[in-house]
Order: structure tokens, then sequence, then C-alpha cells
């Protein structure tokens, strides 16, 4: 990934703030550097993620923040300009500016890389196998059927079904399941229930 860039300077046009101009650059978008800038500059710092997936929503303001020694929190008057579609893969860029009310700003380029669908990590559905009951007897859809996001979270609770058994009726009934993970990227498998 390509470096992240910062500038921070005071947005006046007289002479004397002219050559107040500072600047800084960051290594990459993990580390936001201050050398250099004035300490009355605010700062914007941005979340660490900076890799998603074709299809997965994109919020350029997720984790941002934006602070200011005499404002405080600036957040809502952070501005982005451009957008990451992530409808295309490869590495794109928005860029991030906040002015402070003495007229000093920070922009910040981030670069943010949109990877193939293919390659996105998916929850996983485990118990999903076919099995034979016998007729009248209860079951439960749900019963050994657990699910995990690719971090380890249990995702069991958001487990959804599809398809029906009638226990009182003999024959093969198709049944799905399906669950998604935080970021959109779903995991799905089907099995037959048979009922004798």
């Amino acid at each position: 990934m390509k470096d992240g860039a910062l500038d921070g300077t005071k947005d006046k046009k007289d002479a004397k703030d002219s050559d107040k101009k500072e600047k800084a650059e960051v290594a990459d978008n993990k580390k936001t550097s201050t050398k250099n800038l004035d300490s009355n500059m605010p700062l914007i710092t941005v979340p660490t993620k900076d890799l998603v997936y074709q299809g997965d929503s994109f919020d350029p303001m997720k984790g941002v923040k934006a602070l200011d020694k005499k404002d405080g929190d600036i957040t809502d008057k952070v501005t982005v300009k451009g957008d990451i579609d992530t409808s295309k893969t490869g590495l794109q860029y928005i860029t991030y500016h906040v002015k402070d009310s003495d007229g000093y700003y920070y922009t910040y380029k981030r670069g943010v890389y949109v990877n193939d669908a293919d390659l996105a990590p998916k929850p996983e559905l485990s118990g999903v196998k076919d099995v034979t009951i016998s007729k009248g007897e209860s079951f439960d859809l749900l019963k050994d059927i657990k699910a995990k996001d690719n971090s380890g979270k249990d995702l069991t609770k958001d487990i959804v079904t599809s398809g029906d058994v009638n226990t009182k009726k003999a024959g093969k009934y198709k049944v799905g399941y399906a669950v998604s993970d935080a970021d959109g990227h779903i995991a799905a498998q089907g099995r037959t229930i048979t009922v004798k």
C-alpha cells in the first residue's frame, strides 16, 4: 500500500502566515505522525482497516476522529473528497480535510484497497449434515448447528433457515441455512432431512 500523507497549515492569506506552513508525512495509514506540526493545528486520525472486498459497504467516516487543542472534538467538521467504489478492485484514495475556528487546517490522504470478492473471508457454518428421523419425532432445525466469523466470533444466533420439515409425513425435506458477518459476507449451506 502507498503511504498516507498529511498537510497541516493555517488557512490565512497574509504574508506572516504564509511562512508558517508546516508539512509532515506518515509512513502508512496505521500511524499518524505529528512531527513538525504546529501544536495549534487540528489532527485527524483514521482507522487502520484499509482493506475491503468487492460488494462491501464502506463508510469513510467510520472510526474517524478530528481533535483540536482549542476547539476539542471537531469530527463533525471533517469533509471527505473522493469515494471508494467497492464494485472495482484495486487501490483507491480519499482525502480528509478539517479546519478549526482559528483557520488552521489539516488534510490526510488515505489509501483503501478493494480486494476480489472471492477472497473475502466468509463465516463458517458447522453441523449442517443430512439426517434421518422417525415419523412423529420432534425435530429442531437448529440443533447442533453453529456459526462463527473469520475472527472466531460466535454468530450462531444470527443463522436464518429456509424450508420446513413436516415430521408427521414421511418424505425428504430440503432445509437451507445462511449466516452473515459484520462485513456482509454470507455463508450458506443446505441439507436433507428424511422423515421415515
